[in-house]
Formats: structure tokens, C-alpha cells, sequence
């Protein structure tokens, strides 16, 4: 009996710990896995501040921006910027509608097309040797993608017919402090002798 005994007290132990293994694993399997990322936001206001050289001149200025679904894949946009030159100073106006694809649920691919109006102002006085102020459109196609809960990385290449055409290239970082609020930074290539810096924060809802 004693030695039955023992063996029955070795057996269950096994059991126990055996059951516990696997409990544990599962814990770490369902229990802490992380959540899936989830979709990109089309849905936020946005400001910030960029710098960087336009031509042969040194910017400095404020960027405000707004983004908003209309239906499940259609949203509208509009943008303004002020820059500030040694000798100038731009303001830009633009707004738009675009269309994205869902290619995962944590990566879209997306398209717009807007209307856009440039003014520059010379001298230190916004009439003091004149101001010049165009009109025209532009073309947009991006790629925005959500990493993880807190970091969504955005590509875009852009056309603007402004007087003249440029090209531009976006390159943009969100991470997210909490589900509304997020820390942005990016970074603009235009045509091949302007690049400006900007950071900034946005709201989405």
C-alpha cells in the first residue's frame, strides 16, 4: 500500500504540474498576445511647425491640416501653410477630396486630387514691393500604414500645378500618446532643392 500510495502522490503531482504547463502556456498564448494595429486615421485635425531651405532661402512657419471620412472609403482634406523667407512670405491654401483602399486592415492606399492657391508677399510690408497670388490644383498618392498601437508611418508623392509644376514627397510619422492624440514628424522633399522639417501633433476622432 505504501508503495501504491507513492506512486499515486508522483502521479498526481505530474498531472498537476503538467496541467499548470499548459495553462501557462495558453496564458501566454490568448492571454498576452498583443492586439492586432488598427487602421490608419483619415479622422484628425492637425498642427505644427516646419522649417527647412525653399530654394536659396531659409523657412520658417505654421502648418494646420484637417482630414474626414465622408463615407467608408471617400474623405476630404484641407490644408494651410504660412512660411516665412528672408525677403518673402508664402501662404498656401489647398482642399481636396481622395479615396482610399484598404490593402489590410493596417495598411491603406490612397489617392486625391484638390485645388490649391498660392500667395507671396515680398518686402518686409505685405504690399511694400507687391504680392503675387496664383491658382491650381494638385495630385496626390500615398501609402499610410499602422506598425502598432502607437506608431503609423505615412509616404505620399505629390503634383502641384501652381504657375509652375513641383513635385513633392512626404515622408510622416505618427505616434500616438493615447487614442486621440498623436506626436507628428515629417519630413518634405520638393523637387530637388527644397526640403522642410515639421513637427507637430494631431487630434483624431
Amino acid at each position: 500500500m505504501h508503495g501504491l500510495g507513492r506512486v499515486l502522490v508522483v502521479g498526481a503531482l505530474a498531472l498537476a504540474l503538467q496541467g499548470l504547463a499548459s495553462g501557462t502556456a495558453q496564458a501566454r498564448s490568448y492571454g498576452y498576445r498583443p492586439a492586432p494595429p488598427p487602421a490608419p486615421s483619415f479622422d484628425f485635425v492637425s498642427a505644427g511647425f516646419a522649417s527647412g531651405k525653399w530654394g536659396d532661402d531659409w523657412a520658417n512657419g505654421a502648418i494646420v491640416g484637417a482630414s474626414f471620412m465622408l463615407t467608408d472609403a471617400w474623405f476630404g482634406y484641407l490644408n494651410a501653410d504660412r512660411e516665412s523667407l528672408d525677403d518673402a512670405s508664402m501662404t498656401t491654401l489647398n482642399a481636396g477630396l481622395g479615396y482610399a483602399h484598404s490593402y489590410r486592415q493596417n495598411t491603406v492606399i490612397y489617392g486625391g486630387f484638390g485645388f490649391i492657391q498660392g500667395r507671396i508677399d515680398w518686402g518686409d510690408q505685405a504690399d511694400a514691393i507687391g504680392a503675387v497670388t496664383e491658382s491650381g490644383y494638385e495630385l496626390n498618392v500615398g501609402v499610410r500604414h499602422r506598425v502598432n498601437q502607437q506608431l503609423e508611418l505615412d509616404a505620399r508623392f505629390g503634383h502641384v500645378d501652381l504657375g509652375a509644376g513641383d513635385q513633392n514627397l512626404r515622408l510622416l510619422g505618427r505616434y500616438y500618446v493615447n487614442q486621440r492624440w498623436a506626436v507628428e514628424l515629417g519630413y518634405t522633399f520638393v523637387n530637388s532643392d527644397s526640403a522642410l522639417a515639421q513637427v507637430g501633433f494631431s487630434y483624431h476622432f
